[in-house]
């Protein structure tokens, strides 16, 4: 697992049409938050403000390569790609209010540039628009299902944010405990950009494994975070320390066996996520194989 990891993933995004999806999705979200009737300048100041920022965009990515994988046409798998990044984006705004986050992606958050009150209405409007861009699919013979779905990995999502809070305070060193929360925090919407592609191909019997698959990707995906977060996370005071895997496997400490041990559990993660994903079309398995390089190459 490891040797196949080190291959190459420049090929993932590199062709004209992923281009136009991309573009197409940024278009759509920013088309999605506007208003005629804006009477407040500082809610769209900044929810483009937020949206506009240095976000890699894996979520979308993935939706499109899913999307076209199993060859969705371009509209759909624009709504679908706008509909995971609007969700993910607010789950975002939301999060760094709760965690007191001053920073995100390098500039003030959005909390910390507009206040509290304006953060709360960015990430709300974000969620509304999610449900606006699942709703412009034109292959719709699915709809219920995929709106659903969307409630399914929201609700999910909350309940995991609800359960990383309570880990702040109790401060849990089990890693079985960090990789429930881990899972049920960020697997939802993980596995949403390759859910709600195979919801609208018809694969609606594929769900159940895509979920199992993206919930280990989500784990290794958080300990990568954790690995390259370790020196940030480290610092925080006792009071409001952050669940990290390195600290952890480390007892409280960085150690090279602490960051060792993280990253053989990161690759059995991808390992396991991998088996699962052999349930799927051939084609999304593949997808799955080269986002679990792309994940190798973050640490």
């Amino acid at each position: 697992m490891r040797h196949a990891l080190r291959h190459s993933v420049t090929d993932v995004f590199d062709t004209d049409k992923r281009v136009s999806a991309l573009s197409g999705i940024e278009s759509k979200m920013l088309d999605l938050v506007s208003c005629a009737d804006d009477l407040h300048s500082d809610i769209k100041n900044a929810v483009q403000y937020h949206l506009n920022g240095e976000g890699r965009r894996i979520r979308a990515r993935l939706a499109i390569d899913t999307s076209f994988a199993l060859d969705l046409n371009l509209e759909d798998t624009i709504a679908i790609g706008a509909t995971v990044e609007l969700l993910h984006n607010a789950s975002l705004v939301h999060d760094d209010l709760q965690d007191r986050d001053e920073m995100r992606r390098g500039a003030p958050s959005v909390w910390a540039k507009f206040g509290e009150p304006i953060a709360i209405c960015v990430g709300d409007l974000l969620i509304s628009a999610a449900y606006a861009a699942g709703a412009s699919l034109k292959k719709n013979n699915n709809s219920a299902n995929f709106i659903q779905n969307v409630h399914s990995s929201v609700s999910r999502t909350i309940y995991g944010q609800s359960a990383d809070l309570y880990a702040q305070v109790h401060k849990p060193k089990n890693l079985n405990v960090y990789e429930q929360i881990a899972a049920a925090k960020s697997g939802p919407l993980l596995s949403m950009p390759m859910e709600l592609p195979l919801i609208v191909a018809g694969h609606n019997d594929k769900i159940e494994a895509c979920r199992r698959a993206l919930n280990y990707y989500a784990i290794a995906y958080q300990i990568a975070d954790d690995i390259n977060d370790i020196d940030q996370d480290q610092s925080i005071e006792d009071d409001q320390v952050r669940l990290n895997a390195v600290l952890i496997f480390g007892e409280g400490s960085v150690t090279k066996d602490a960051i060792s041990r993280s990253t053989e559990r990161l690759n059995e993660l991808l390992q396991l996520a991998l088996n699962e994903a052999e349930l799927l079309p051939s084609s999304c398995h593949d997808t799955l194989t080269r986002y679990c390089q792309f994940l190798t190459r973050r640490i």
